[in-house]
């Protein structure tokens, strides 16, 4: 018998959830206790320290959106290089398990690829400098 040469792949990905799902349930918590640290101080401290103390909640507001928009949205950043036909595109349209990014013998893998999740199947070529590949969506 083989072996699911995905099943490392899927606990993997099972494990990385859970380290993000307890990341963001910790960052909520941490939203609550701040929420609750910020009106007991607040009742203590002198009239002239409370702008002081609004700009550190709204910054830590601020870190706390940005990291939990980056963990429901996660990118990952890939730079390759090599000769033509190498194997960059097959490389990432592996790790994407699709074929996402277009394959060819000749040249056509001299840009930047940007992959990012969506609901929506599409696909944008950005301009690049003497491109000899048509750009557009």
């Amino acid at each position: 018998m083989f072996d699911n040469p995905y099943k490392n792949k899927i606990k993997m990905s099972s494990a990385v959830n859970e380290i993000f799902q307890d990341v963001e349930f910790k960052a909520q918590l941490l939203v609550k206790s701040w929420h609750n640290f910020y009106i007991e101080i607040s009742q203590h401290l002198p009239e002239t320290y409370q702008p002081e103390m609004k700009e550190l909640s709204n910054n830590l507001e601020k870190a706390l959106e940005k990291l939990l928009g980056e963990l429901r949205s996660p990118t990952l950043t890939i730079a390759t290089t090599g000769t033509t036909s190498s194997g960059k595109s097959t490389l990432v349209n592996l790790l994407c398990e699709a074929e996402i990014v277009p394959m060819a013998v000749s040249e056509m893998s001299a840009g930047v690829v940007t992959i990012e999740y969506s609901d929506k199947i599409s696909l944008v070529i950005d301009e690049t400098p003497e491109a000899t590949w048509e750009c557009g969506e």
